[in-house]
């Protein structure tokens, strides 16, 4: 068996010590370096019983299932409604027709083009 900390051949059996936290086997020479060690006996972990924790999972909520009383199946409708009310036209809303024949999909095409 080498020394771990000198590499050199121990002759007869090693001495244990730690070093810095680290237990090695080193030779008479070198066991300066650190403190004996008696015994090298594990340190054991007592591990206290835990209790089973049973953990429910609810299912997420979509956005929308909040927002059921609140959307209005007809919105269409009511929007067809008040625009023919107002006087504007499918083709240009949000503006009166101004005489010219484009459709709204024709003018959001040549604003992209310039």
């Amino acid at each position: 068996m080498d020394c771990e900390i000198c590499g050199s051949e121990i002759k007869g059996t090693p001495t244990r010590v730690t070093v810095e936290g680290t237990v090695l086997d080193v030779c008479s020479k070198c066991a300066h370096y650190g403190k004996p060690q008696d015994k090298w006996t594990p340190v054991s972990r007592k591990m206290t019983p835990t209790e089973k924790v049973i953990v429910t999972y609810k299912p997420k909520r979509d956005a929308f299932d909040k927002l059921d009383d609140e959307i209005n199946p007809d919105y269409a409708q009511i929007i067809r409604k008040a625009r023919e009310a107002q006087g504007l036209d499918h083709r240009r809303p949000g503006s009166k027709d101004d005489g010219e024949s484009h459709t709204y999909q024709e003018d959001r095409a040549r604003r992209a083009h310039t």
